[in-house]
């Protein structure tokens, strides 16, 4: 089971695709300004759920595959930060009812920290 994990979290399709999402979810998150309209803040918090279970499948992925290597990259245990982080906002949130705003805005401009793996990966092309 695991080695087919391992050949899903190398796989370029993979990898492309979690790509892919880092830039949609930067896009998303540059989408933030004053006096927003409801029903735009409301896709964009629909989105946010998107991107954090995408991302969360993608750590599932890799630590099934990698194991404890998985916490052995730096990139890999900042990703796993951030998913935590965003899942414990998305708690904090929807079950006990306490709005952490600006922390929560805080958490997710880490995420855009991700779009720096693609300069990694980008160096690993040439």
């Amino acid at each position: 089971m695991r080695d087919f994990f391992a050949v899903v979290a190398k796989h370029p399709v993979f990898e492309w695709a979690i790509t892919i999402c880092i830039c949609l979810n930067t896009v998303v998150l540059s989408l933030a300004w004053y006096n927003m309209n409801e029903n735009i803040i409301s896709v964009l918090e629909v989105l946010n759920y998107i991107f954090t279970g995408i991302y969360t499948v993608e750590m599932v992925i890799k630590m099934i595959a990698f194991g404890k290597a998985y916490f052995h990259d730096g990139w890999s245990v900042f990703d796993f930060l951030i998913v935590v982080s965003a899942w414990l906002g998305i708690l904090l949130l929807q079950v006990f009812n306490i709005d952490v705003g600006s922390i929560s805005t805080i958490i997710r401009s880490f995420r855009i920290a991700r779009v720096l793996k693609l300069i990694k990966a980008a160096k690993n092309l040439q």
